[in-house]
Formats: C-alpha cells, sequence, structure tokens
C-alpha cells in the first residue's frame, strides 16, 4: 500500500508470466465485489509498467 498522494493504491510486484492471472484476480476479488463501477474502465485503474532509470541531475561540462 502506498499513501501521501497516491489514492491508497498498491504497488505489486508480479512476474510477468503472472500478470494475468494477477490482474483477473485483482479484477473479480476487488473491483467486482467492491468497486464495481471502475470495471467500465479497468484500464485506467490496474496497469502495469516497468522500472525505468529514475530521474537524475545533468550538469553540462564548462567549455575547457
Amino acid at each position: 500500500m502506498t499513501g501521501a498522494g497516491w489514492g491508497g493504491c498498491t504497488v505489486s510486484l508480479v512476474p510477468k508470466d503472472k500478470q494475468e492471472s494477477f490482474f483477473k484476480t485483482v479484477r473479480d476479488e476487488y473491483y467486482a465485489k467492491y468497486h464495481p463501477q471502475a470495471l467500465e474502465h479497468i484500464e485506467d485503474v490496474l496497469f502495469s509498467t516497468e522500472p525505468g532509470q529514475g530521474a537524475f541531475v545533468y550538469i553540462p561540462e564548462k567549455d575547457v
């Protein structure tokens, strides 16, 4: 579970080969039971992503 503005969402680490069954379980056991109105736009609330490089500060070198 996350907080501080994330709306109580979860960040779940799921192997790619288990992703579809994980999504099905979350849809059936959570959204269908407690938030059925979200099923109309489930792709907006239940999605996957992959980690990226992250943020960094770029400081260009000065002319030598």
